[in-house]
């Protein structure tokens, strides 16, 4: 069965609106009296002889109210996401077997309308005449491009032989189709706030997409080396990605890859260096361009210190496979960084660990970390290894871009202001070594 795919939505509070201005031209029947009374009934012909799931739902409710009925004819909310899953074919208590194509579905619509034995509650629409489908049909023929499937030229001729009935049940079941999947409860301007900015979410990710501005893989690896005699935290990282582009900047010509460091003082500046780079297998790492390393130190700026490495000339590919050594100075004792996903990937890997050199020191720090994505709770920490000493997620599915890592380095003592009274099972020697701290958290440098 074919899925509409309109982006104009509600339809249903168009169609209402129709019906209810055109109400004198059709007789004042019970059921068909007013907004209310119309989408209720409505409703029930598409509820009635469909599945259990749907039906118990719609008997426990009896009818939408005057409030709820307002919000769907303003275009506020929706009908229940059952009814949406129903008509789609989605619906997973229904096995595949009892689907109905989209022909038994407009039938059995058909046939509820006309109500021919009086086997159900409801009258036949009194508004199904020529001049008010008429009027449905130039609605639906003015909105072509939201429309997806719904044949007009069918529509059309239903029209022309007179079949009423035919043309309106095509019309509620494109209606009950095109419904999105959310819950039906008093939020629905909520809903649409909602919806319209997972779709712009969406777009956006689907342009990136179009644009080739993704991962086939991003990962990230970083070793942590704390020394106290030198009151320094190193911090090795390896970050390696293969992508259709090299860069993602209009600054920048598409045959060149810029990496640029930014640092809160002069120390870190200093230290850092680019240990490893490599381009699908060549190695680039003698094969910068010089650039103005720190052309003007802005003191307002916290990252006023900056390094940049600009790697030009890079042959043509098809995609780009890159893997980048850095060495750093954190802050110390404690640090904080967060790393970002800049594009989206369907191999995200991040992995944080103690180094295995000064291992009497790294006995005094701990890796805290928080991996943040729109997956849910449990789903995010199945993917999730974790220790004191070692942090690791890899996730091969997709992964959309903002997600990331907060991490946070200190201590694993307590008590930072170390004295012998306090910390009776430290020896003289690492009292001397680790003295007084200051427990202030510095951020790591910025990697852009």
């Amino acid at each position: 069965m074919a899925k509409p795919k309109s982006k104009k939505l509600p339809h249903l509070s168009q169609v209402l609106k129709i019906i209810s201005k055109n109400q004198k031209d059709f007789p004042n029947v019970s059921g068909w009296r007013n907004n209310s009374e119309r989408l209720n009934t409505l409703v029930s012909i598409l509820v009635t002889e469909t599945h259990p799931s749907i039906e118990q739902w719609w008997d426990s409710k009896i009818e939408y109210s005057d409030s709820q009925v307002s919000n769907i004819v303003s275009g506020k909310s929706f009908i229940h996401h059952l009814i949406w899953q129903y008509y789609q074919g989605t619906l997973k208590e229904l096995p595949s077997n009892e689907r109905l194509t989209y022909r038994e579905h407009i039938n059995q619509l058909t046939e509820k309308l006309k109500n021919k034995d009086n086997k159900f509650s409801w009258r036949r629409p009194p508004f199904l005449t020529n001049p008010i489908c008429q009027k449905i049909y130039e609605y639906f023929d003015s909105c072509t491009g939201d429309i997806g499937d719904l044949d007009l030229k069918r529509l059309e001729k239903k029209l022309r032989s007179g079949e009423c009935e035919d043309f309106f049940a095509s019309i509620l079941f494109f209606i009950a189709a095109d419904m999105p999947q959310i819950e039906d409860n008093e939020y629905g301007e909520r809903h649409l706030e909602i919806i319209k900015s997972s779709q712009r979410f969406f777009n956006d990710i689907a342009q990136d997409l179009n644009e080739g501005k993704y991962y086939d893989y991003y990962h990230r690896k970083i070793i942590v080396t704390p020394d106290i005699k030198q009151k320094k935290i190193i911090n090795e990282h390896t970050l390696s990605f293969k992508a259709p582009l090299l860069n993602r900047s209009n600054n920048l010509s598409r045959d060149s890859l810029q990496f640029n460091f930014s640092f809160d003082n002069f120390e870190k500046y200093d230290f850092f260096s680019m240990k490893e780079m490599a381009i699908n297998g060549v190695d680039f790492l003698d094969k910068h361009i010089p650039l103005p390393e720190n052309p003007e130190v802005k003191l307002e700026d916290r990252y006023c210190y900056k390094k940049r490495f600009l790697y030009p000339n890079i042959p043509d590919n098809t995609s780009y496979e890159v893997r980048r050594t850095t060495q750093a100075l954190l802050g110390f004792p404690i640090t904080e960084s967060t790393y970002h996903l800049p594009f989206s990937t369907n191999d995200f890997k991040f992995e944080i660990s103690m180094s295995q050199l000064n291992k009497d020191d790294n006995m005094f720090f701990d890796i805290f970390c928080a991996f943040f994505t729109p997956f849910d709770r449990t789903k995010r920490l199945s993917f999730i290894k974790s220790s004191s000493k070692h942090f690791e997620v890899h996730i091969k599915e997709f992964v959309p871009k903002g997600s990331g890592v907060k991490v946070i380095i200190k201590p694993s003592l307590s008590n930072l202001n170390f004295s012998t009274g306090q910390n009776i099972n430290l020896t003289a020697e690492q009292i001397n070594i680790t003295g007084v701290w200051e427990t202030r958290p510095e951020t790591d440098y910025k990697d852009e």
